[in-house]
């Protein structure tokens, strides 16, 4: 999706189909809110705000494009004091936005860049080591009584 039909599409979902409501420069604004929300994945880190109506979102697969007008329609309803559909719609965002990450992440779903590039975690999982106690991973095969025959201590 476009820029514009992404402006389109928030105008539809927020029921603005004349534009009298809420102008295309808020809406604009709520779409390029919504990239930085989606930009805190490392995923989606390389994705740049929208300025021209004939530009689409990077990185995003198409087919999650609505997000972005799903998350400026959450804006609207709160700029229009409408807080139980603002709720609703932030609700939907972050729900399929974090399903979307989960597939990404198992491999269902490949990010690629524009050149065709896929986009590799830079995630380092930090392990904890106990290098200071013994533990029960260096049993030695002997029986030990660890609470001297009390149990449950």
């Amino acid at each position: 999706m476009t820029l514009n039909e992404l402006i389109n599409d928030t105008r539809r979902k927020t029921g603005d189909k004349t534009g009298s409501i809420f102008t295309t420069s808020d809406i604009t604004y709520c779409i390029n809110e919504a990239i930085d929300r989606v930009r805190f994945s490392e995923y989606f880190a390389d994705m740049v705000s929208l300025t021209t109506v004939e530009q689409s979102p990077i990185l995003l697969p198409d087919q999650y494009h609505h997000l972005l007008s799903t998350y400026a329609t959450a804006r609207c309803f709160e700029q229009d004091e409408r807080h139980y559909q603002s709720v609703q719609r932030m609700n939907e965002f972050e729900f399929k936005l974090d399903a979307l990450i989960a597939k990404v992440e198992e491999g269902t779903i490949v990010i690629s860049d524009e050149d065709g590039n896929t986009v590799e975690s830079t995630y380092e999982t930090d392990f904890v080591e106990n290098v200071y106690y013994n533990s029960r991973d260096d049993y030695d095969g002997e029986e030990t009584d660890d609470d001297n025959g009390l149990e449950g201590i």
